[in-house]
C-alpha cells in the first residue's frame, strides 16, 4: 500500500522522485555515449508497450508510476536543445538570436535543421 502524504510533503517527495530520475537519465545517457551500457537495452515503442503491461498487472497505482515516468523522461528529453527539432533547439534559437541582437538568416536555419534531421534519421 503507498504511503499517504500531505500536499507540502507530496510535492517535495515527487519532486526528489523527478529529481533522481533526471539523474538516472544522465547515468544512463553517459553509460550508452562510452560504451557502459548495450544499445540494445533501449526499446521503442512496442518495448515500452510490454513494460506498461507489466506495470499494469501490478497494479494501478504501478501503472501510474511508469506513465508518469515516461512523461517525465518524453518532456526532459524534448528540452534537450538538439537542433530545431526539439524545444530545447528552439530556446538556444532564441538565446542565440539575443545574444546576437539579431535574427539567423533563413539558410543558416535550413541548415540546422536539414542537420539535425539528417542526425534523427540515422538513428
Amino acid at each position: 500500500m503507498p504511503r499517504r502524504y500531505g500536499f507540502l510533503e507530496g510535492l517535495w517527495e515527487a519532486l526528489k522522485t523527478l529529481f533522481g530520475f533526471i539523474g538516472l537519465f544522465f547515468d544512463v545517457l553517459w553509460r550508452l555515449i562510452t560504451g557502459g551500457l548495450s544499445m540494445k537495452l533501449l526499446g521503442g515503442p512496442v518495448g515500452i508497450a510490454q513494460v506498461a503491461g507489466e506495470s499494469l498487472k501490478q497494479g494501478s497505482h504501478q501503472f501510474l508510476f511508469f506513465l508518469g515516468v515516461i512523461n517525465a523522461n518524453l518532456g526532459f528529453v524534448n528540452l534537450i536543445p538538439f537542433f530545431l527539432i526539439t524545444d530545447g533547439g528552439l530556446i538556444l534559437l532564441f538565446g542565440i538570436e539575443a545574444a546576437r541582437r539579431r535574427k539567423m538568416s533563413i539558410r543558416s536555419l535550413e541548415r540546422w535543421n536539414k542537420l539535425g534531421w539528417a542526425m534523427v534519421l540515422t538513428l
